[in-house]
């Protein structure tokens, strides 16, 4: 099922998969948020900034705990999906 909702929504609850198609400092900011509401082995897909900033996300990830699965572009626009390991 599909649930529309802030960082604030993932509090006390888990998930296998989490989209967040928001721009750099939020997703960078709400980083460790995300990765605490996933389950283990669980998928973060992040969206919503440009190439050139796709270190920093990396980066924010990674310092999360995440581990990169994959990495996408369209034009401008980048995509990481990322995953919380076991």
């Amino acid at each position: 099922h599909v649930e529309k909702g802030t960082v604030e929504n993932l509090k006390g609850r888990k998930y296998g998969t989490i989209l967040a198609n928001i721009e750099r400092n939020t997703l960078m900011r709400d980083m460790q948020a995300m990765h605490d509401a996933l389950i283990p082995g669980g998928a973060l897909l992040l969206g919503g900034f440009v190439v050139n900033d796709r270190h920093m996300v990396v980066q924010s990830a990674r310092e999360a705990g995440l581990t990169m699965a994959e990495r996408m572009n369209e034009g401008e626009w980048a995509l990481l999906g990322c995953r919380r390991p076991h």
